[in-house]
């Protein structure tokens, strides 16, 4: 009797630690794109919770922009369910039921596309973060911020590049 309950009790926790850990998967890995264009971003997403709990559905996805990347209002798309919301730098989609999942646990991959336009140079991360009722799952895509212009160099002294004598 012991040795039964031990066992279920060890296999109730097993579930639950599962979906407590369990990642959602997200790509591209990096994103490198050149300073003052817009340029388009696309982000897959896919539930890899155990298949057929709705409670591992993914209810929402928030993308956080880094400073110096521009949203461009009216560019966001997604093949998911949901509704958009955003804030200067926060892009949100959301459904109560799922975003990503359904109401049998399938359909577990979807895409969030935006533009934005980076205005400073450097190395950033973009924030995605999921959320179901398990919990937040979070991932940073690194983006490269380059600039193509090639530097133009004028000497004022000495003139025709010749030392003065």
């Amino acid at each position: 009797m012991k040795r039964g309950l031990l066992f279920i009790s060890l296999f109730v926790l097993f579930i639950n630690f599962q979906l407590v850990i369990a990642e959602h998967q997200v790509s591209p890995t990096s994103f490198s794109f050149n300073i003052n264009e817009e340029s388009s971003y696309a982000i897959t997403i896919t539930n890899t919770d155990i298949g057929g709990l709705t409670s591992a559905n993914i209810t929402q996805v928030v993308i956080t922009l880094p400073p110096g990347l521009v949203f461009r209002t009216g560019t966001n798309s997604t093949n998911s369910l949901s509704d958009f919301r955003n804030t200067s730098n926060t892009l949100i989609w959301v459904n109560s039921s799922y975003v990503i999942g359904s109401a049998d646990g399938g359909d577990n991959a979807k895409s969030f596309s935006f533009n934005a336009n980076a205005t400073s140079l450097g190395s950033f991360n973009i924030i995605v973060e999921t959320k179901n009722l398990t919990g937040t799952s979070t991932k940073n895509i690194p983006l490269t911020v380059s600039d193509t212009i090639t530097p133009e160099v004028i000497l004022v002294h000495p003139n025709n590049n010749e030392e003065d004598t």
